[in-house]
């Protein structure tokens, strides 16, 4: 029996949203870490349940991470959005689906940000979890900002935006990764 509910977890000190959708008959949990960080993921839940077909394999727990979407509005400061931050919220989570539905091990499909927590996540936990599914793998964050970079400044001198490649001369290469501006504690 599908079902679908928008529930508050009490994850980190704050409460982080939490799309719930899917069959808990089939005894299958996963656990959606979605991009970012700051990209929301309540708004694309149709899309990806139905291009993947992960509500049909279980619950699908489509998190709002903390500054995120719904959950920015329970607060939470700056100084709590490291990544270890991210990484304890997202076991805190994982164990909550997994006492919630009575499984052993919660699975989890992670998108390019959530690459970062869910790799972690695994590392620390590897009782925790099942399968890891990933999108968009982040392996190299030095090395996918310089290129990213790169290709906003060609693209912007090839289509003649000179407001654009204005910005990007303030930004200037490499304006800091991921892992500096979340400011990782110990790694």
């Amino acid at each position: 029996m599908r079902s679908e509910a928008l529930e508050a977890f009490t994850l980190g000190g704050i409460e982080q949203y939490v799309l719930l959708r899917g069959d808990a008959r089939k005894g299958r949990v996963i656990l959606y870490l979605h991009g970012g960080p700051g990209m929301p993921v309540l708004p694309l839940a149709d899309r990806i349940g139905a291009t993947t077909t992960l509500e049909q394999r279980g619950v699908v727990a489509y998190w709002e991470q903390r500054g995120t979407g719904v959950t920015l509005r329970s607060g939470g400061s700056d100084a709590a959005m490291t990544i270890d931050r991210y990484v304890d919220d997202a076991i805190a989570l994982a164990l909550a689906l997994k006492q919630r539905y009575g499984v052993s091990r919660v699975d989890l499909f992670a998108h390019s940000w959530g690459t970062v927590i869910g790799t972690r996540a695994l590392l620390r936990r590897p009782d925790l979890f099942g399968s890891y599914m990933a999108a968009g793998q982040v392996v190299d964050f030095a090395k996918g900002e310089e290129l990213g970079y790169r290709f906003a400044l060609e693209e912007a001198r090839r289509r003649g935006e000179t407001r654009a490649l204005r910005a990007l001369d303030r930004i200037g290469p490499r304006p800091g990764t991921p892992a500096r501006r979340c400011r990782s504690g110990a790694s």
